[in-house]
Parts: C-alpha cells; structure tokens; sequence
C-alpha cells in the first residue's frame, strides 16, 4: 500500500515538474529568464533558465496536498532560500549578500530544531548543522555546471535517502524524499544534455538545503560510533563535497575568489581529458550513487566500512590531485597576498603526504582487526583496538616523518620504492607492539601486527602509483605547463615541472579555450 501511494506521489511530482518545466521554456520570451553565455559559464547558446520555479511549483503543490505540516521549520527555510535564489538569479546579489542569506536561514532552522545529535556537547552539535546546512546549499549550488548534473545528484541522493527511511518504516519521511527526487526527475527530462532549461540558483540551493536538512532532521537515532555518523551524511554527498573542496582549495591557491563562478570544476576538468559531456555526467552520477551505497552500509556496519569509506576519501584526495594537475588547467602562480603559501608549498606538500600515510595507517589497522576476527570484533579485542588505535597512528606519524617517506614521489614510483615504506611499517608496528605490551595489553594478537603490516604497505604503495596510473590511463605525457605540487620539495621550490594530454577531442578543447 505504502509502495502504491509513492508511486502515485512520484508519477504526479515529476509529471508536474516536466509540465511546468516545458511551460516555463514555452514562456521564456516573456518571463526573459534566460541565460546568456558568458566566459565564466559552460554553456555557448541562450538558454532558458531559473527552472527551480517549475520545480519548486511542482513540489509545493505535492507537499500541500499530501504532506502540509511536515517539517514545517524546512518547508519554510527552503521557500525561503527558493526566494533568495530566484532573486539572486534575476539581479545577481554579491556573494557576500548571497551567503548572508543562507546564514540567515540556516541559522533560524537549527535555532528551531533542525540539529545533528552526534555527540553529547549540544554546542557543537549546533555548530556541526549550521555548517553542513549553510555547505551543503553551496555545494549543489557550485556542481549546477554541466547539464543534467546536478538535478541527477539530487535524485540520486533523494533516492539512497528514501531507502534507508523507508526500510526502516518511516514511510512518511522517505516519501518527502521522493517527493524532492520527482521533482528534480522530471526537470531532468529537459536538463538533461543538451539541456533545454537551466535550474539555476533557485533549484540548486533549494536542493542542496531541503536533501541536507532531512539528513539531519531524522527519525532515525544517528549511529552511536560518531565517525561513522559522520561519515555517513559525507559519503552521500559525497561529489557535491569533492567537487566543492577541489574547486575551493584550487581557487585560493590562484588568488581568486571562491564565490567567483569558472570552468574549473571537476566536470569541465573531466571534459578536457577528451570524455563527452554526457559520459561526464555519468560518471560523476556513478561516483555519487557509489558514495550513496557505501554510506548506507556504513551506517549499518559502522567499524567495516568506515574503513572503506575512509579508503574511498583517500582515493578521491588522489583522484583531485590528478584533477588539479590536468595540463588544460595550469595553475598560475598565486597572487602577491600568496606569497606565503607559495613560500611554504613544499612543506603544505610534505604535510598532505603525511596525511595520507597516517590515515592509511589507521585504516590498515582496522581492516587487519576485521580480517582476524571478523565483522564481529570481540568486546576485549574492541577495547585492543581502541587503545592501540591512536599508539601506532602516532608512531606511524613519527617513523614516516623521521624516514622522510613524503619524498618518494607520487610521479614516478618504483618498486624499490616499496622498501622504506615496509621499513617504516615494520618499525612503527613493532614499536606499537611493545608499547600495548607495555599497558598490559597482553591479548593483544600478532596475527593481527601481521595483517596490519601488509594492508599498511599494500595501501601506501596503491596510493603513489595511483597516480602513473591514471596518467597511463588517459595518455598523459610531458609537455604543457601545469604546476605540480606533489614532487620533491626540491622541484616543488625551484621551478613547476611540465606534463600535457593526448588531444582526443578537440571539441571538448575547443569548449576549454
């Protein structure tokens, strides 16, 4: 009965939404809601736009007719911020005044509420909403570059979303998410490439607050491991995410604004490696509905597959710098307010190494816990774990910074580059050993030290030769100018090194230039 009715629900949504959509464009002469190409925009012809009007149109009368009341301090902070983009759309507010906005709502929805109950210090699970709501907003708002994109993230995440509340029981949560999913499935039909309507800032900010404050606005009890529950909201929004740090850390670098709008998104990235624009999309869909999944599981077996999500974040730490370093995309020398950060990069890039190897080191922990024991981990063993966690993290940190491990370059790994990464290994595994013997940690299993040595190298190795990897993968040789901030400190200071890409599309070039 409860499958009828959101079918039901979903088939009227989305056929409101492509109605209203196809009316929108049909009107669009007189509404003059059009956006013209602009050097900062992906787009080459006028094309209607502030499509989140007909979806907004199409999910308010669904919410009105079936769900009026629920999660009212939502529903009202989503009309609000569909007002502020509308607006924002139609006389581009300064960014500054654009996120006041979103603060502004932001704050009075977590002030009514609206909060994640992951820890038991009500302060910063205050801080902690605030931050995802106001982060999630701009996210949808920054990956609205590429046609059907961001209106396919929003299904999909609407769809993971409906899933989990739905077999759980609460059928009336899980089918506001579908209700949002419809909306934006039936915008997609004419979103999609080539996209006849944009959703502009109206429906990418209407879907990035409404998807982020249901996560934490839920029936269900958020997950007693904290880092699970923390790792579940990212994995599902796991691109918007990604693409918003990649695109953030990128620009600051170059001296520019982050609010200012470019082609250097991961998409258009994506694009310059010869991939069609369609291809692109589906592949960002996938990584998203990836993240989807394992974020589901980690919320279901939270010891397990935090340790793949956490191996998922280091991959995608690797995937943005391999997307940062592309040849279309240079990255000038920043600004003279830069300086320092151009003076210390050397050492910001011996720091993200060791970032790496330590969470590497961790996760290799946890995996070699699991293997010897099972997804079952023992109540003494738990509690061995959960003390040595933080020892031979420490030491692994310690030994790597002393063995220097963060000059193996990422460029050009060899195998016998595997050696002072098992040296390393071994020693900051023995010294742990000794020391849990030390606490009276007697219990403590070998086998367990011998698992934890081989994830430890395996993951150290996988994550410098990811990058030949790809490069072999997409033809990329030397040539262009780009600057790459992962090789020796001695290079990194003295001059950028040079890579380019083989030319498979020269329209996607064309589109770059």
């Amino acid at each position: 009965m409860q499958l009828m009715f959101t079918a039901v629900l979903f088939a009227f949504t989305s056929g409101l939404a492509l109605l209203l959509t196809a009316l929108q464009i049909r009107l669009n002469a007189r509404l003059q809601l059009t956006a013209a190409p602009r050097s900062d925009r992906w787009h080459r012809n006028p094309t209607p736009s502030s499509g989140g009007i007909a979806i907004f149109g199409a999910a308010a009368t669904a919410y009105c007719i079936w769900f009026r009341g629920a999660h009212l301090p939502i529903a009202l902070g989503v009309a609000s911020l569909w007002l502020l983009g509308l607006l924002d759309d139609r006389i581009r507010l300064r960014p500054a005044l654009k996120l006041l906005g979103q603060c502004l709502v932001a704050g009075a929805v977590v002030l009514s509420g609206v909060v994640f109950h992951g820890t038991s210090v009500a302060l910063v699970n205050v801080v902690v909403s605030f931050v995802w709501l106001v982060g999630a907003t701009n996210a949808f708002n920054l990956i609205d570059n590429m046609d059907g994109l961001c209106a396919g993230v929003t299904v999909i995440i609407a769809g993971s979303r409906f899933f989990l509340l739905a077999t759980a029981g609460n059928w009336s949560d899980a089918n506001l998410c579908a209700l949002i999913g419809a909306a934006y499935a039936g915008f997609l039909i004419l979103n999609y490439s080539p996209a006849r309507i944009f959703m502009g800032d109206c429906g990418s900010m209407l879907a990035g607050f409404s998807l982020a404050a249901l996560a934490i606005d839920t029936p269900l009890a958020h997950t007693k491991v904290f880092m699970a529950g923390i790792f579940y909201p990212a994995l599902t929004f796991i691109y918007p995410v990604f693409d918003t740090l990649l695109v953030s850390v990128l620009r600051k670098f170059a001296g520019r604004p982050i609010s200012v709008g470019g082609r250097d998104h991961s998409s258009h990235r994506l694009v310059s490696l010869g991939l069609s624009d369609s291809r692109v999309v589906w592949i960002l869909w996938a990584l998203t509905a990836a993240g989807c999944a394992i974020g589901l599981m980690v919320r279901a077996m939270p010891l397990g597959l935090l340790a793949i999500g956490g191996l998922l974040c280091v991959g995608l730490a690797v995937f943005g710098i391999f997307l940062a370093s592309l040849p279309a995309f240079p990255l000038a020398a920043p600004a003279s307010g830069s300086s320092w950060l151009r003076r210390h990069l050397p050492s910001l890039r011996a720091g993200i190494i060791l970032q790496h190897d330590i969470l590497l080191a961790g996760i290799a922990l946890i995996c070699a816990f699991l293997v010897r024991f099972g997804p079952h981990v023992p109540p003494d063993q738990l509690r061995n774990l959960t003390v040595s966690f933080p020892i031979i993290v420490l030491l692994h940190a310690a030994v790597s910074y002393h063995e220097r491990t963060w000059e193996l370059s990422w460029t050009s790994f060899r195998v016998r580059d595997v050696v002072p990464l098992a040296r390393v290994t071994v020693i900051a595994a023995s010294l742990a050993f000794v020391t849990c013997w030390m606490l009276g940690l007697r219990s403590y299993s070998r086998g367990v030290i011998v698992l934890y040595c081989v994830f430890a190298v395996a993951f150290g190795t996988q994550m410098r030769c990811s990058l030949p990897v790809l490069r072999t993968i997409f033809c990329i040789r030397s040539g262009a100018s780009i600057l790459w901030i992962t090789d020796t400190a001695a290079e990194a200071a003295v001059e950028p090194r040079h890579f380019t890409v083989a030319a498979h599309d020269d329209t996607a070039r064309s589109r770059l230039a």
